[in-house]
Protein backbone atom coordinates (compact mmCIF):
# COMPACT_ATOMS: atom_id res chain seq x y z
CA UNK A 1 0.00 0.00 0.00
CA UNK A 2 1.37 3.45 -0.67
CA UNK A 3 2.10 6.13 1.92
CA UNK A 4 -0.74 7.94 2.87
CA UNK A 5 -3.58 6.39 0.67
CA UNK A 6 -5.29 8.36 2.56
CA UNK A 7 -5.05 11.79 1.26
CA UNK A 8 -4.09 13.95 4.50
CA UNK A 9 -3.39 17.11 5.35
CA UNK A 10 -0.96 19.07 7.58
CA UNK A 11 -2.16 22.59 8.61
CA UNK A 12 -3.59 24.67 11.84
CA UNK A 13 -7.51 23.52 12.77
CA UNK A 14 -8.64 27.01 10.87
CA UNK A 15 -10.24 28.26 8.00
CA UNK A 16 -7.67 29.39 5.64
CA UNK A 17 -5.64 28.47 2.72
CA UNK A 18 -6.37 24.55 3.62
CA UNK A 19 -10.13 25.06 3.07
CA UNK A 20 -10.19 25.08 -0.87
CA UNK A 21 -8.57 21.60 -1.23
CA UNK A 22 -10.63 20.40 1.63
CA UNK A 23 -13.73 21.48 0.15
CA UNK A 24 -12.74 20.26 -3.02
CA UNK A 25 -12.32 16.38 -1.31
CA UNK A 26 -15.64 17.08 0.84
CA UNK A 27 -17.47 17.62 -2.89
CA UNK A 28 -16.00 14.31 -4.44
CA UNK A 29 -16.81 12.65 -0.90
CA UNK A 30 -13.54 11.50 -0.76
CA UNK A 31 -12.61 11.61 2.95
CA UNK A 32 -9.01 12.68 4.51
CA UNK A 33 -7.29 13.06 7.19
CA UNK A 34 -6.55 16.20 9.27
CA UNK A 35 -2.98 16.33 11.00
CA UNK A 36 -2.72 19.38 13.26
CA UNK A 37 -0.06 17.49 15.55
CA UNK A 38 2.78 18.04 13.20
CA UNK A 39 1.61 21.68 13.52
CA UNK A 40 1.84 21.59 16.88
CA UNK A 41 5.46 20.32 16.87
CA UNK A 42 6.03 23.69 14.86
CA UNK A 43 9.06 24.78 13.56
CA UNK A 44 10.98 21.52 14.43
CA UNK A 45 9.33 19.98 11.30
CA UNK A 46 9.48 23.31 9.28
CA UNK A 47 12.22 21.35 7.89
CA UNK A 48 10.78 18.34 6.48
CA UNK A 49 8.19 20.01 4.47
CA UNK A 50 9.11 21.55 0.52
CA UNK A 51 9.03 25.12 1.27
CA UNK A 52 9.27 25.29 4.89
CA UNK A 53 5.48 26.59 4.78
CA UNK A 54 2.09 24.63 5.18
CA UNK A 55 -0.36 23.55 4.59
CA UNK A 56 1.03 20.59 2.76
CA UNK A 57 -0.49 17.07 1.23
CA UNK A 58 0.67 13.93 1.93
CA UNK A 59 -0.80 11.35 -0.52
CA UNK A 60 0.48 8.23 -2.25
CA UNK A 61 3.29 8.70 -1.60
CA UNK A 62 3.59 12.52 -2.48
CA UNK A 63 4.28 15.75 -0.61
CA UNK A 64 2.70 18.27 -2.27
CA UNK A 65 3.05 22.09 -1.19
CA UNK A 66 1.08 25.16 -1.90
CA UNK A 67 -2.11 25.86 -1.71
CA UNK A 68 -3.24 26.18 -5.41
CA UNK A 69 -1.17 22.89 -6.61
CA UNK A 70 -2.75 21.16 -3.47
CA UNK A 71 -6.39 22.50 -4.14
CA UNK A 72 -5.71 21.15 -8.43
CA UNK A 73 -4.66 17.99 -7.25
CA UNK A 74 -7.63 17.35 -4.58
CA UNK A 75 -10.02 18.46 -7.50
CA UNK A 76 -8.47 15.74 -9.81
CA UNK A 77 -8.71 13.32 -7.13
CA UNK A 78 -12.34 14.43 -6.37
CA UNK A 79 -12.91 13.95 -10.03
CA UNK A 80 -13.92 17.99 -10.03
CA UNK A 81 -11.14 18.50 -12.76
CA UNK A 82 -12.72 19.53 -16.12
CA UNK A 83 -11.79 16.82 -19.13
CA UNK A 84 -11.99 19.61 -21.94
CA UNK A 85 -9.29 22.17 -22.16
CA UNK A 86 -11.82 25.38 -22.43
CA UNK A 87 -13.03 23.88 -19.09
CA UNK A 88 -9.85 23.56 -17.25
CA UNK A 89 -8.64 26.74 -18.85
CA UNK A 90 -11.90 28.69 -16.96
CA UNK A 91 -11.55 26.51 -14.04
CA UNK A 92 -8.12 27.55 -13.35
CA UNK A 93 -8.61 31.53 -13.87
CA UNK A 94 -11.56 31.50 -11.27
CA UNK A 95 -9.15 29.28 -8.95
CA UNK A 96 -6.42 31.82 -9.20
CA UNK A 97 -9.02 34.71 -8.95
CA UNK A 98 -10.12 33.61 -5.72
CA UNK A 99 -6.98 33.26 -4.38
CA UNK A 100 -6.33 37.06 -4.93
CA UNK A 101 -9.66 37.55 -3.35
CA UNK A 102 -8.45 35.92 -0.36
CA UNK A 103 -4.75 37.45 -0.41
CA UNK A 104 -6.80 40.91 -0.33
CA UNK A 105 -8.58 40.07 2.50
CA UNK A 106 -5.07 38.63 4.39
CA UNK A 107 -3.91 42.14 3.57
CA UNK A 108 -6.44 43.70 5.68
CA UNK A 109 -5.49 41.45 8.69
CA UNK A 110 -2.13 42.25 8.62
CA UNK A 111 -2.83 46.51 7.94
CA UNK A 112 -1.53 46.96 11.30
CA UNK A 113 -2.82 48.21 15.01
CA UNK A 114 -7.07 47.02 15.50
CA UNK A 115 -8.17 50.30 13.90
CA UNK A 116 -5.66 50.29 10.84
CA UNK A 117 -7.32 46.87 10.26
CA UNK A 118 -11.20 47.74 10.33
CA UNK A 119 -10.21 50.58 7.92
CA UNK A 120 -8.27 48.73 5.73
CA UNK A 121 -11.53 45.91 5.85
CA UNK A 122 -13.93 48.98 5.33
CA UNK A 123 -12.28 49.76 1.78
CA UNK A 124 -12.25 45.83 0.58
CA UNK A 125 -15.87 45.43 1.84
CA UNK A 126 -16.92 48.97 0.55
CA UNK A 127 -14.76 48.85 -2.62
CA UNK A 128 -12.19 46.25 -3.58
CA UNK A 129 -14.14 42.99 -2.41
CA UNK A 130 -17.67 44.16 -4.91
CA UNK A 131 -15.24 45.06 -7.62
CA UNK A 132 -13.84 41.33 -7.31
CA UNK A 133 -16.83 39.67 -7.36
CA UNK A 134 -18.69 41.85 -10.14
CA UNK A 135 -16.38 39.78 -12.54
CA UNK A 136 -17.47 36.55 -11.14
CA UNK A 137 -20.80 37.42 -11.62
CA UNK A 138 -20.09 38.75 -14.91
CA UNK A 139 -18.07 34.95 -16.01
CA UNK A 140 -21.24 33.36 -14.14
CA UNK A 141 -23.76 34.43 -15.75
CA UNK A 142 -27.28 32.61 -16.78
CA UNK A 143 -25.94 29.37 -15.63
CA UNK A 144 -26.32 27.20 -12.58
CA UNK A 145 -22.68 26.50 -12.32
CA UNK A 146 -19.13 28.19 -13.95
CA UNK A 147 -18.85 25.36 -16.52
CA UNK A 148 -22.38 25.07 -17.43
CA UNK A 149 -24.95 22.56 -16.18
CA UNK A 150 -22.17 21.05 -13.76
CA UNK A 151 -20.42 21.13 -11.15
CA UNK A 152 -16.74 21.98 -11.39
CA UNK A 153 -12.96 22.71 -9.39
CA UNK A 154 -14.20 26.55 -10.20
CA UNK A 155 -17.24 26.66 -8.51
CA UNK A 156 -15.87 25.27 -5.02
CA UNK A 157 -13.13 27.73 -5.51
CA UNK A 158 -15.69 30.57 -5.42
CA UNK A 159 -18.09 29.17 -3.14
CA UNK A 160 -14.97 28.73 -0.57
CA UNK A 161 -13.45 32.43 -0.69
CA UNK A 162 -16.70 34.10 -0.94
CA UNK A 163 -17.82 31.66 2.54
CA UNK A 164 -14.55 33.02 4.44
CA UNK A 165 -15.37 36.50 3.04
CA UNK A 166 -18.57 36.05 5.05
CA UNK A 167 -17.52 34.27 7.56
CA UNK A 168 -14.43 36.96 8.46
CA UNK A 169 -17.01 39.42 9.72
CA UNK A 170 -20.14 39.96 7.78
CA UNK A 171 -18.62 43.16 6.50
CA UNK A 172 -18.28 41.40 2.91
CA UNK A 173 -21.90 41.02 1.35
CA UNK A 174 -23.29 39.06 -1.33
CA UNK A 175 -26.61 40.75 -0.86
CA UNK A 176 -25.85 42.18 -3.99
CA UNK A 177 -25.11 39.46 -6.09
CA UNK A 178 -28.15 37.31 -6.12
CA UNK A 179 -26.92 34.84 -8.53
CA UNK A 180 -23.79 33.92 -6.71
CA UNK A 181 -25.98 33.61 -3.67
CA UNK A 182 -27.60 31.31 -5.06
CA UNK A 183 -24.72 29.76 -6.72
CA UNK A 184 -23.43 29.12 -3.11
CA UNK A 185 -26.58 27.44 -2.27
CA UNK A 186 -25.93 25.00 -4.70
CA UNK A 187 -22.29 24.62 -3.95
CA UNK A 188 -22.89 23.79 -0.65
CA UNK A 189 -25.20 20.80 -1.03
CA UNK A 190 -22.42 18.73 -3.22
CA UNK A 191 -20.94 15.71 -0.96
CA UNK A 192 -20.48 16.50 2.22
CA UNK A 193 -19.57 20.39 1.87
CA UNK A 194 -22.34 20.74 4.35
CA UNK A 195 -20.93 18.35 6.83
CA UNK A 196 -17.10 20.40 6.93
CA UNK A 197 -19.41 23.71 6.92
CA UNK A 198 -21.31 22.42 10.26
CA UNK A 199 -17.74 21.69 12.60
CA UNK A 200 -17.65 25.53 12.28
CA UNK A 201 -13.74 25.62 11.86
CA UNK A 202 -12.48 29.06 13.28
CA UNK A 203 -12.05 31.95 10.59
CA UNK A 204 -8.03 33.18 10.58
CA UNK A 205 -9.12 36.32 8.63
CA UNK A 206 -11.47 37.98 11.08
CA UNK A 207 -12.27 41.57 11.12
CA UNK A 208 -11.58 42.79 15.09
CA UNK A 209 -15.43 43.49 17.06
CA UNK A 210 -16.10 47.07 17.66
CA UNK A 211 -15.17 45.79 21.24
CA UNK A 212 -11.77 45.08 20.75
CA UNK A 213 -11.04 48.12 19.01
CA UNK A 214 -12.89 50.41 22.29
CA UNK A 215 -10.14 48.20 23.93
CA UNK A 216 -7.38 48.69 21.86
CA UNK A 217 -7.81 52.55 22.12
CA UNK A 218 -7.50 52.70 25.75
Amino acid sequence: MAEFAKPTFIYWKIVARAQLPMLMLHAGNVSYNWDHETVDAWPAAKNDQPFGQLPVLLHNGRRLAQSGTIARYCARVAGLWPTTEDAWLKADMLIEHCRDIFSMMAKGMFAGDVPAQRKAWKEIAEKKYPEHVAWLVKMLGDNDYFGGKRPDAGDVAVFSVLNVAERAGNQCSLSNFPTLVEHSKRVSQLGTINEYLAAAHPVYLQVPEEENVAAEEH
